[in-house]
């Protein structure tokens, strides 16, 4: 437990073995952890979250290093809960969910692979107003559950971020994009889903917009596949939909509902419609 205000840093790698218990638990605002390059190894299926943030804390930073096996059910790598928190070119592996902010986080240069939900998955998750840049969700499953990749809060910016070979039991989203939050250079390859749930490459909810994005080889079995799926008000423009296939129903490559705008996009061999837009909707392909 971290009680006092400061720099912490790794000098070597620590591995927790006891079932039920979290790796660093943070009580205090304005602590950064250092992991030196090092790796923090929890003890598997039996574990809490590996660096967790009190309630009501907030400026934290996490940076420079590993966290490993923190796969007990609903357990986190980095759950830092409150506001302003930043986590930096940390790398999370085999863990039961990857990286999780609250409102006004920054998130670089991090990465979440080869991880396996024992319900749901969530591999990035920040709140309102944050800034996500240079990530990537690679090689994630939730067996049993659901799976966001990435989701980002209303007003966050998410750029050059990357999700693939990730594939789920029931609904899959490789990036969700919060009210009037903005995507851009982003790109999800290979995503699965094998429920009766629909699968999104991209889901832009209200207002939010998204530009030169790319969305390759999705596939579901449930009762919609959609490339880029947007909201009312919301914008795709100069983005790239190839292979959107759907074993239960129909695949479409983009849809807009009403009031937004779809410009300058490409779609390949969607099994079902290309672009489906919605009333007061420009369609400007």
């Amino acid at each position: 437990t971290i009680q006092v205000p400061g720099v912490y840093y790794f000098t070597g790698n620590l591995t927790c073995s006891v079932a039920g218990t979290q790796g660093i638990h943070i009580v205090t605002s304005d602590v950064v952890i250092d992991l030196n390059g090092f790796c923090l190894t929890g003890p598997g299926s039996t574990s809490l979250d590996g660096i967790v943030q009190a309630f009501g804390i907030s400026n934290a930073t996490v940076r420079g290093g590993t966290l490993k096996s923190w796969s007990g059910t609903g357990a986190r790598a980095v759950s830092l809960w409150g506001a302003n928190n930043r986590v930096e070119k940390v790398n999370v592996l085999s863990c039961a969910s990857g990286i999780n902010c609250g409102d006004g986080a920054l998130v670089t240069g991090c990465q979440v692979q080869d991880g396996v939900a024992v319900t749901y998955f969530y591999g990035l998750s920040v709140g309102n107003g944050s800034i996500v840049r240079d990530c990537i969700v690679r090689n994630c499953h939730a067996p049993s559950s659901f799976l966001r990749a990435i989701r980002v809060g209303a007003g966050s910016v998410l750029s050059d971020c990357t999700v693939s070979y990730c594939t789920s039991a029931e609904s899959f989203t490789g990036i969700d994009g919060g009210y009037g939050s903005t995507l851009e250079r982003c790109a999800v390859f290979d995503g699965r889903s094998s429920g009766s749930s629909s699968i999104y490459g991209i889901y832009l909810n209200q207002g939010a917009q998204v530009a030169k994005a790319a969305v390759n080889y999705l596939y579901g079995n449930g009762s919609t596949a959609y490339g880029i799926y947007a909201e009312a008000g919301a914008a795709v423009k100069d983005c790239m939909v190839n292979v959107v296939s759907n074993g239960g129903g129909t695949a479409v490559g983009v849809y807009a509902a009403y009031d937004g705008r779809v410009e300058g996009n490409t779609i390949r061999d969607s099994s079902y419609d290309g672009i489906v837009v919605n009333q007061n909707c420009p369609e400007l392909n």
